[in-house]
Order: structure tokens, then C-alpha cells, then sequence
């Protein structure tokens, strides 16, 4: 294993565990936070091409093209979200 890397099974470790014939199972109380999120970019990226207007945040999907963000959710240094019309 070369430095920095972690196992499959340590980095997902709330979602997976081992049985005893060395097999993952798939934990049924898991909950996904990032849900129905269809976008994703880093935290600065997004907070670089948002903006908000009159109460409502923006992003903008190509030059000029300011959509609305219907709902976001931050996870580490990553931004989930949803435009509308997506």
C-alpha cells in the first residue's frame, strides 16, 4: 500500500463492514446526505460563481447563464446542489 492510501473499507467504514467471510456488507441504517444533489464542484469554485439576488442564490452555469439554486448541501470541501430546471 503506498503512503496516503487508505483502504476501501476505512474511508467507508459507516457504510460497509466485514463479515466474518471477509465480505462487505451494506449497512441498512445508513443515511446519504448529499440525497438527490445532481451537481457538485469544490466549496471555492461554487462560492466564486454564485451570487445572490433578491433573497435567492444563484449559480452560473456558463458565461453570463445565472441559474437558481434550488438546494445545496456542503460535505467537507465539497458543494452539493440542485438547479432549478435540472
Amino acid at each position: 500500500m503506498l503512503f496516503g492510501q487508505t483502504l476501501f473499507y476505512q474511508r467507508f467504514g459507516d457504510l460497509f463492514t466485514f463479515s466474518k467471510s471477509r465480505t462487505f456488507e451494506i449497512q441498512d441504517n445508513y443515511y446519504n446526505p448529499v440525497g438527490d444533489k445532481l451537481f457538485y464542484t469544490g466549496e471555492a469554485y461554487f462560492n466564486n460563481h454564485a451570487k445572490t439576488e433578491d433573497g435567492k442564490l444563484y449559480y452560473e452555469m456558463g458565461r453570463d447563464n445565472w441559474v437558481q439554486v434550488t438546494s445545496k448541501i456542503l460535505v467537507g470541501n465539497l458543494m452539493f446542489f440542485n438547479l432549478e430546471g435540472y
